[in-house]
């Protein structure tokens, strides 16, 4: 393995671990690394990240220096960006016969570069790949940093994160090895520029704390092989973004304008020559020690001083050192609540066509990444918050609770998941009206969060249903004791506009690995547990908490009930109707979800509004239509509208019972039960 202590010879391939090489561009003329990384393991080969068309001749003499490219089994990709995955048609040319292993949401998007591999969606293999030896390679979901479908690579063996854009840097001065001194600056000016928020990073950034990793190994910047822990606390606590909601601070007490001006210089110091810098300001009023790169005079005071620094810059350098430095400038703009520089109010057009030029490599890529752009608004609709209530919604759940459980797993660490549901959620919407019932969403969930410790993080599920995630939680009576704290709270707080009261069902995923061992859906079987416990809660009279029952018994109910309905108050009007009679009953919002839970649960019956996003009601059925296992699954149909044309498109689809809402809720559950007899006998 190479000594990175030493001058590194990125000419050829460099070794950062046992068997994992940097096959690289160093020195690249658009000013971010290209970082390909080749893992091998006896015959077998992994690429990571290859690049783009631009870099593939380098990348490619590269790899062969190692192996020969039909002997790569898989090569992955962390997001669907061109400048780390349009090379992937030239490998395939050049004789990759391998998988494309991704997410779905990115496979989405590289289909456009017209892939002829096939894909192995790592979303659909519990987030884990094994190579021929049988070796596993982790991947962990980095939902929105900065794509929805992102993910990082993760190999046990070694311990070498490859975090995709994660970690990356802005450096005019590129070193193979990061030095900490230098680099987190130019770090944290890369994710100002392309990371939507501190809430899309902490949750990550929480994950990797919690790992063992010896070298993080970005697309972009450099290497880290030290200090791992403080690279992942700086993004952790980076505030960024369009949802940027920096601390306020005290500009006096803080140093007033010469430290927000020397702020500035540390961050242009880290992103292009040092040297250069002080030239710029060499012959400005301002004079700058070197080594400290603390100002030691200067003859404008204030705001004026504020002012001047951008001007001198924009003087020297032009608009393109100002695009770079604008995320810091605003964010210290919002901290000290100074007024954004002139320059910067009067050059709002030229910076953001300029921004345009520094994040396209040219203009065929720019133009690529338009069109990818427009696609992706045009598919991925979905967001990972509740509106209402502002907490991830269950799709982030379950992706996050899927990498969890698997992490807690191989760490044998300890979990504790509580679905907390609102008991009397339907009374409170049918007698204060549905904006009443959005407060109590929002109330329930401020005193869940208010109640729980900042390690524990809460969900908003279906309905009027929380969750809550307890890791590495000391014991069970350690989760019962908070389940409690939660119960009572709710029932005692003043914030709601009548008497609410929840109950609680607890699971813990030691017992669940103490009966099923680890498998790969452990984590559905967690979430399924604690939601029968929380409904026994529920049916023992409410305002309870149920932490005990027999885990084997969550299938154990008269038949399964899927509901699909984006409306909370009609999913738990007919839920609650359903589970008074056994049945147990699962819900979604949308026609994609449901064929998700159809294809892993035991379904006996759905019942589905016609009108949902991302797929209907009658696509949804189309789509089950086509499935030899699911076409003779019993559908009942629920709408508002029921003209000739709807009737007609459900008889054609084979769909025998249409209801019309409001509907008689004795009749919609009597041909509930109709039809379970049917399945079941």
């Amino acid at each position: 393995m190479a000594n990175l202590e030493t001058p590194v010879d990125t000419s050829r391939p460099v070794e950062i671990a046992e068997g994992i090489f940097w096959v690289g561009v160093a020195d690249h003329p658009l000013g971010l690394q290209c970082n390909p990384y080749l893992m091998m393991d006896d015959d077998d080969a992994i690429l990571v990240d290859p690049g783009s068309v631009l870099d593939f001749e380098y990348v490619l003499a590269q790899v062969e220096q190692l192996i020969p490219v039909n002997r790569i089994s898989t090569i992955t990709l962390s997001h669907q960006d061109p400048d780390l995955c349009s090379s992937v048609p030239l490998f395939e040319k050049a004789g990759f016969q391998g998988v494309v292993a991704t997410h779905w949401r990115a496979s989405v998007l590289q289909r456009y570069y017209n892939f002829a591999s096939p894909f192995y969606l790592v979303n659909e293999h519990d987030y884990r790949l094994e190579l021929r030896s049988g070796r596993p390679i982790d991947f962990i979901p980095t939902p929105y940093l900065h794509f929805p479908g992102a993910v990082a690579t993760f190999d046990p063996r070694t311990k070498v994160l490859f975090p995709g854009d994660l970690f990356g840097a802005f450096s005019v001065n590129w070193s193979f090895k990061a030095d900490k001194d230098v680099y987190i600056e130019g770090m944290k000016a890369f994710h100002e520029h392309y990371m939507p928020s501190n809430d899309n990073l902490r949750p990550v950034m929480e994950v990797l704390l919690g790992m063992d990793i010896s070298v993080i190994a970005p697309q972009h910047g450099s290497v880290i092989t030290e200090d791992i822990r403080d690279y992942i606390v700086a993004l952790r606590d980076l505030e960024c973004g369009t949802m940027l909601r920096p601390i306020k601070k005290e500009l006096s007490a803080s140093g007033g304008y010469t430290h927000v001006v020397e702020e500035v210089i540390r961050r242009l110091c880290s992103v292009f020559d040092p040297q250069e810098v002080l030239d710029v300001f060499s012959t400005s009023h301002l004079r700058i020690d070197p080594s400290t790169l603390q100002i030691t005079d200067f003859t404008s005071t204030g705001f004026d001083l504020w002012n001047d620094t951008f001007e001198t810059i924009a003087a020297e350098k032009g608009q393109r050192w100002l695009t770079v430095i604008g995320p810091l400038v605003e964010k210290l703009s919002h901290e000290y609540d100074i007024a954004m520089p002139r320059i910067y109010q009067t050059a709002q057009v030229a910076a953001a066509k300029q921004l345009a030029e520094l994040t396209n490599e040219n203009d065929n890529l720019r133009e690529l990444n338009e069109r990818l752009d427009a696609t992706l608004r045009d598919t991925e609709d979905r967001v990972m918050r509740c509106p209402i209530t502002g907490l991830h919604n269950e799709y982030f759940f379950t992706t996050y609770l899927e990498s969890t459980t698997a992490r807690m797993t191989a760490q044998d660490g300890t979990l504790a998941l509580l679905c907390v549901g609102i008991d009397n959620f339907t009374e409170i919407a049918f007698t204060y009206g549905k904006n009443a019932s959005e407060e109590a969403l929002r109330a329930v969930a401020y005193l869940l969060q208010s109640t729980t410790n900042e390690t524990d993080l809460t969900f908003r599920l279906d309905g009027p249903i929380f969750a809550v995630l307890v890791a590495d939680s000391p014991s069970h009576e350690d989760a019962q004791n908070l389940a409690e704290r939660l119960r009572n709270t709710i029932a005692a707080s003043p914030m709601l506009i009548t008497n609410v009261t929840a109950s609680v069902g607890i699971a813990y995923l030691d017992e669940q690995l103490e009966l099923w061992g680890p498998r790969g859906d452990i984590s559905g079987d967690l979430a399924n547990l604690a939601l029968l416990r929380m409904h026994i809660a529920r049916n023992r009279g409410g305002d309870g908490v149920c932490a005990t029952s027999d885990p084997q018994n969550v299938s154990d109910a008269a038949g399964a009930v899927l509901i699909v309905d984006p409306d909370p108050v009609s999913v738990d009007v007919l839920g609650t109707a359903l589970k008074a009679m056994n049945y147990r009953v699962l819900s979604c919002e949308d026609g994609i979800q449901a064929l998700r839970i159809i294809d892993r649960e035991s379904i006996d019956v759905v019942i589905v509004e016609a009108v949902l996003p991302r797929m209907d009601a009658f696509a949804m059925r189309e789509s089950l239509l086509e499935m030899s296992e699911h076409k003779d699954l019993p559908f009942v149909l629920v709408s508002y509208e029921k003209d000739p044309e709807t009737i007609a498109r459900a008889q054609a689809l084979r769909i025998d019972h249409f209801f019309q809402k409001p509907y008689l809720l004795s009749e919609l559950v009597g041909t509930v039960r109709l039809q379970m007899k049917t399945t079941t006998t």
